[in-house]
């Protein structure tokens, strides 16, 4: 398959996808049934990379749900039994990003596709409550603000915030595999407890491990506003 360059036809894109052939995706911008970052596409409309392309509901009839789960720190979506693995078999729902094991709190379970995407891409905040097994300089806060180098990779958007002398908020924004554990470890600190806390505009306030609320109305659209994407 060809390698796609960018900007590109919505007809031509539709038809790479796999969505339809380019005739038929003709068919369907005239009718109206094909958007674009929630516009209605028109014939010769071009798409960047980052554009969320949609078909009308009325065509996928396609009903995507939203809900924030709360993880132990000893859980994930891999083990066997748990709260979690349950609620997914019973839902057909995934998880839209991981939470790696030994960090206990929110995670984003979905059946929308598009979001997954999305989420692995960052460019939205994830918010962590860190404590140390001691109490740790503020100097390290604002180095971390000011941005890191670890492993040749540097830390872009994170910010970081003082709680109490062993606790502090580190806010990501760009994040890599393990990269708290990984700014933790490059300044010699050891963690007590790391929970995640908010993702983009959805926080585990109320939350106990194992407890799952539904993601909708206003706070569903800031969030898919946030990542980029438009509610059907």
């Amino acid at each position: 398959m060809e390698k796609p360059q960018y900007p590109m036809r919505i007809n031509k894109y539709m038809a790479h996808q796999g969505i339809s052939t380019r005739r038929g995706a003709d068919e369907l911008i005239s009718k109206k049934k094909v958007m674009i970052n929630g516009r209605v596409a028109v014939l010769g409309d071009k798409v960047e990379r980052d554009d969320v392309v949609e078909l009308s509901p009325s065509i996928t009839g396609k009903k995507y749900d939203y809900f924030a789960y709360y993880k132990g720190s000893d859980e994930t979506a891999n083990d066997d039994k748990g709260p979690l693995i349950t609620f997914l078999n019973k839902t057909n729902m995934f998880p839209a990003g991981q939470l790696e094991r030994g960090i206990e709190g929110l995670m984003i379970l979905t059946n929308d596709g598009r979001l997954t995407e999305r989420m692995l891409s960052g460019h939205h905040e994830r918010e962590y409550v860190i404590e140390t097994k001691k109490p740790y300089s503020l100097s390290i806060l604002k180095k971390i603000t000011d941005g890191l180098y670890i492993e040749n990779d540097k830390t872009m958007g994170a910010k970081a915030e003082e709680i109490n002398e062993d606790k502090f908020k580190l806010i990501l924004k760009d994040e890599k595999k393990h990269e708290v554990r990984r700014i933790l470890s490059h300044f010699g600190y050891e963690p007590k407890e790391v929970k995640r806390t908010r993702i983009a505009n959805i926080t585990s306030s109320g939350m106990l491990i194992g407890n799952t609320k539904p993601i909708k109305g206003a706070e569903l659209e800031k969030f898919l506003t946030l990542l980029g994407l438009r509610n059907r």
